[in-house]
């Protein structure tokens, strides 16, 4: 995603359609939550050593996490921590779409609920989302083009 790569690539291979993939784009998402947790992190102790909570995908838990990630959840503490882990795994989410139009709707709707979640490191990732729009849904076409890929 580096202005310097797409320039590259448009300079010497003009016809190319550039795709953005989920790998880095989870991984901005991810710095966001984890910006929103430490932020949140210097006035709320019970998220204190409980970086990877947040981070991590549900199956990847240890027991122990799941059990803070749902005490976390029911406690009346109101997160931002986990409104902005719940925007990322809604985001993962959407690759689970088998269609490009469910997939760019699923993309939509995620889109208008990241920029109205009020968390700054999200609504700031969401924009360079959006810069990026059409290679992420290039990527999308290109993977059902070549369905044998399942990157």
């Amino acid at each position: 995603m580096s202005p310097a790569f797409i320039k590259g690539v448009k300079e010497n291979l003009p016809e190319a359609e550039i795709t953005f993939d989920k790998f880095h784009i989870i991984k901005l998402i991810n710095e966001a939550v984890d910006q929103v947790r430490r932020e949140e992190g210097r006035y709320t102790p019970q998220l204190k050593g409980n970086r990877y909570i947040f981070l991590k995908n549900e199956a990847n838990l240890t027991e122990k996490q799941k059990g803070i990630k749902e005490e976390l959840s029911l406690s009346k503490l109101n997160l931002k921590s986990m409104r902005a882990m719940q925007i990322r795994e809604a985001f993962q989410q959407i690759y689970t779409a088998e269609r490009t139009e469910k997939f760019e709707g699923m993309l939509n709707s995620w889109y208008y609920w990241a920029t109205h979640s009020q968390l700054a490191p999200v609504v700031k990732v969401t924009k360079t989302i959006k810069k990026y729009w059409e290679g992420i849904l290039s990527w999308k076409k290109a993977k059902l083009i070549m369905g044998f890929w399942k990157g």
